[in-house]
């Protein structure tokens, strides 16, 4: 679709929507799950929860103007609470909802924010944003081209999210619950199988963006010019919020000293395996709950690690690289959907 922006208007985002902040709840109100009779709360970072109460009805799109995420965007439908650190939009102009929270989306309100402890954005600074827009036909027109990849987009990772799901099935399927060792399968403690290396340090200043993907405590950190690893690893975060977060890689690639290496003492299992088991032994529930969570051989060498034979492996192990090339194909298609859509919006809202 062609647009022509000489015929689009120029506004303050004031002169086109009456902003208002919601109102002030308790935490002990909110439910982090859905169940009848409850609410979507929105707070300054977003959904912030449920609650037996609304305040709004409609369609609406909403902005975070409190915490870490302020200036995130929602759009809620149906009934709805809006706390005081929500900002909710009620348009003046003939708006259409679906084009007016692209838009906002576009204008990364989040570069307003004010403050360090805890960033803001207040309801007089983004009254003053400027925002340019066309006729209602068009809005409408964009919005629907919009809607249809955001569409395909989730549509896209729903599908590899059930493929999550079916790899789990078969994992607890073929070895049981591997926490309390279902099938009987023979252990061994953490420390006679299994040594942890950290990798090499990159500074900031030092990673120069390339062709390699670089992982550190929290998963992957960038990318970067050379490579420290080539092959097949089994990686663990060691250190920060998602320290044990565990991850199979093939390749090459850098490994910082923020992230272990697992390097096995005996006979080699099945990675896939690994990777599935120790993920399901959640490894960060061990860490050292300091300023900064980290992990390390000594708080792991007693975690007793099932190891089913290893034809049994192998089986899981190629159902398994079946799912993945299945991934693997939507994956592309994902990139190349989300890629039409930053390529769009960028067309309409740059």
């Amino acid at each position: 679709m062609k647009i022509d922006k000489s015929k689009w208007k120029e506004y303050e985002l004031g002169r086109l929507c009456n902003l208002k902040a919601g109102a002030a709840i308790s935490a002990s109100e909110l439910s982090p799950q859905y169940s009848k009779g409850l609410f979507p709360c929105f707070g300054g970072n977003g959904l912030r929860g449920y609650i037996a109460k609304w305040s709004n009805e409609g369609k609406y799109v909403i902005i975070g103007r409190q915490g870490a995420l302020c200036g995130n965007v929602n759009i809620a439908n149906d009934k709805f609470y809006a706390t005081e650190h929500a900002v909710v939009t009620y348009p003046k102009e003939p708006t259409d909802v679906d084009f007016l929270y692209y838009m906002l989306k576009a204008a990364n309100l989040n570069q307003y924010a004010t403050g360090l402890a805890q960033p803001g954005i207040s309801v007089k600074i983004i009254n003053k944003v400027s925002v340019v827009v066309p006729p209602l036909t068009e809005q409408k027109a964009i919005a629907s081209e919009l809607n249809t990849l955001q569409s395909l987009i989730t549509q896209y990772r729903e599908q590899l999210n059930d493929y999550d799901k079916l790899a789990q099935s078969i994992f607890h399927e073929m070895f049981g619950d591997v926490i309390i060792n279902e099938k009987g399968w023979t252990c061994n403690p953490f420390h006679k199988l299994f040594s942890l290396k950290s990798g090499d340090g990159l500074t900031a200043k030092q990673q120069i963006s390339g062709d390699f993907l670089v992982y550190g405590g929290n998963g992957i950190n960038g990318s970067h010019t050379q490579y420290n690893k080539d092959g097949e690893y089994i990686i663990i975060g060691r250190v920060g919020a998602y320290c044990g977060n565990v991850r199979y890689v093939s390749g090459k690639f850098w490994l910082t000293d923020n992230a272990f290496e697992l390097k096995e003492k005996l006979n080699p299992q099945n990675k896939y395996y690994l990777q599935y088991l120790l993920q399901k032994l959640n490894l960060g529930h061990y860490a050292h709950k300091a300023a900064q969570p980290v992990i390390s051989n000594t708080v792991l060498k007693d975690i007793p690690i099932p190891l089913p034979p290893l034809p049994l492996q192998q089986q899981f192990a190629s159902r398994i690289e079946s799912i993945e090339a299945q991934k693997a194909l939507i994956k592309q298609q994902l990139a190349d959907a989300q890629t039409l859509f930053d390529s769009r919006m960028q067309y309409y809202f740059d």
